[in-house]
């Protein structure tokens, strides 16, 4: 390097000092440049994999936030409405752990509007439902347990159901996606059990025929059999089992089974939520050996009846921890309507349930002008957030009372709920909370990852295009995350 000699130095250094400002200034300039840049380029095996399924890369939403520096690291159209699919569910979800605390319990109650003596009632009993969503039948047969061994024999009268607390949906279960006896696609109720669902059991029998039996066997369930059997191997969409609607039944199986299937099940949802229920509770009291003489029926509890019994549910933080590891439209309905009940709403429907969770979202600071709900569990083709909001949700929801009901109700990656399969990336198992959607041509990814060098990520991915569900999406979301586990590299394509 040349030396300046000491009769040029001064010279020298006023020519240096502007030279080597200007320097600084420009690679200043250039640093924010690339900064800015670099938040909104995808990774470049995102882009290869958007390549590989032909997706185009237009239809994708990526949002990703350094949840300790408050630094956007990504954001890739995370402006635009997309449909979030199950993702949804986080907006419920958090709105329903702040509005009604993660100790929120729900009750079920039983009366009688009749004399009783010695455990015998000379009336009905009236059972009232609170909107309990996990009243499963493990749970019932231990409150009607401790129902008969309180005493509880016998009643002369009716099983009276009321499900007057929340308005049930008069929506066609078959509209969405023609599938009307799916359990996705059950209707919530004030008085709902076992999520509605039935486990039907095919089998061949002889003279070409085919045995259906039925896990809860309801004596009100009306099954019409029009199966039979033919030669052939235990292959072929749903065993060739058609399953119908029908106005004298409850469902109609029609199709050709093939003989060589030892048994073959599918869990369908078949009655209306206060038959189901209603049946369920007479099925499982007169196994643990009382008896109802009467019928079930639907109705409202009078103002002379009396409470004989009462059930609460699981709190609503083991609640939602079920509802977003496993993905529960059912869930998500009842917590929408739950909290349009708490607020009198008259009725306690779904319009109601949603009016409410804007009303939370005003009172937390959120302005979403693109934001539309429609049922609570993102089981819709109308429902619309941005990645950016999704985020915005996520980063709130680390730093609310709530953190951690709210952060461990979501799956962990390759570990348990909806994510427990996806292998491809043993590194990622365990290292994030996310909550998966998927619908026809509609893939979602939206939670936290917690990444090796410890920096914690909020992040939401949205993809709508055609046929993103048919493994195209879940790959864009699993390079994504494999990105991110790498310390966050610069991007390298756009």
């Amino acid at each position: 390097m040349h030396t300046p000699t000491k009769q040029h130095s001064s010279e020298t250094k006023k020519t240096m000092v502007p030279s080597t400002l200007k320097a600084c200034i420009t690679a200043i300039a250039l640093f924010s440049t690339v900064s800015a840049a670099a938040s909104d380029v995808l990774p470049a095996q995102v882009v290869e994999t958007l390549q590989r399924f032909q997706l185009p890369a237009a239809t994708l939403s990526v949002t990703v936030k350094d949840l300790n520096t408050g630094e956007v690291v990504l954001n890739v159209r995370g402006d635009r409405p997309r449909n979030p699919a199950s993702t949804m569910k986080l907006v419920t979800g958090l709105a329903a752990l702040e509005r009604l605390g993660p100790s929120y319990r729900w009750k079920t109650r039983l009366f009688t509007d009749g004399a009783e003596e010695d455990g015998r009632v000379d009336g009905n009993l009236v059972l009232v439902g609170g909107g309990d969503p996990y009243l499963v039948e493990e749970r019932l047969y231990r409150w009607i347990r401790d129902l008969r061994l309180s005493g509880l024999v016998s009643v002369s009268g009716d099983l009276i159901i009321d499900d007057t607390l929340f308005e049930t949906p008069s929506e066609d279960r078959a509209a969405f996606d023609n599938e009307p006896f799916r359990v996705y696609n059950a209707l919530p109720s004030a008085v709902l059990a076992n999520f509605n669902a039935v486990r039907f059991l095919f089998s061949p029998a002889e003279d070409a025929l085919v045995t259906v039996l039925a896990d809860p066997d309801l004596a009100e369930l009306r099954v019409r059999n029009n199966l039979r059997s033919i030669d052939g191997r235990c292959r072929g969409y749903r065993r060739g089992i058609a399953a119908h609607e029908h106005p004298d039944v409850d469902i109609v199986f029609d199709g050709r089974f093939p003989n060589r299937c030892r048994r073959y099940g599918m869990t369908r949802s078949v009655m209306a939520p206060w038959r189901y229920t209603g049946s369920l509770f007479r099925w499982v009291f007169e196994s643990a050996g009382g008896t109802i003489a009467g019928r079930v029926a639907r109705g409202s509890i009078s103002d002379t009846a009396e409470l004989i019994g009462e059930f609460e549910s699981l709190s609503l933080a083991e609640i939602v921890r079920l509802m977003n590891k496993h993905s529960s439209n059912l869930i998500a309905r009842q917590l929408l309507l739950t909290m349009a009940a708490e607020a009198d709403a008259a009725p306690a429907d779904e319009p109601a349930g949603v009016a409410e969770v804007k009303r939370w979202l005003a009172a937390a600071g959120f302005d979403w002008p693109e934001f539309v709900m429609e049922n609570g569990a993102g089981r819709s083709r109308i429902a619309r957030i941005s990645t950016e909001h999704l985020v915005e949700l996520i980063d709130y929801g680390w730093r609310s009372r709530v953190m951690p009901e709210f952060v461990a109700s979501m799956a962990l990656y390759g570990a348990d709920g909806t994510l427990s399969e996806r292998e491809d990336f043993p590194a990622l198992r365990g290292r994030a909370h996310l909550k998966t959607g998927s619908l026809d041509h509609v893939t979602a990814l939206a939670g936290v990852f917690h990444a090796a060098n410890g920096r914690r990520f909020a992040l939401a991915i949205a993809q709508n295009a055609q046929n993103a569900h048919r493994g195209g999406g879940q790959a864009v979301q699993d390079q994504l995350l494999e990105w991110l586990s790498s310390q966050n590299p610069p991007p390298t394509a756009r």
